[in-house]
């Protein structure tokens, strides 16, 4: 993927592989993986912070 603010390469890590699709091509907003809660980050949003 590449960054649409800096045009650089970025990697992300997804706590549910399957909603990947729909955070990466839109539609899905990350806060909402039920996946988030267990991902190591502070908070939902933190975690959703995270992959944008």
């Amino acid at each position: 993927m590449t960054c649409a603010l800096c045009s650089g390469p970025v990697h992300t890590q997804f706590a549910a592989p399957e909603l990947v699709g729909g955070n990466v091509e839109g539609g899905l907003d990350p806060a909402e993986d039920p996946g988030g809660a267990g991902s190591g980050a502070g908070s939902t949003a933190e975690y959703a912070r995270g992959l944008v």
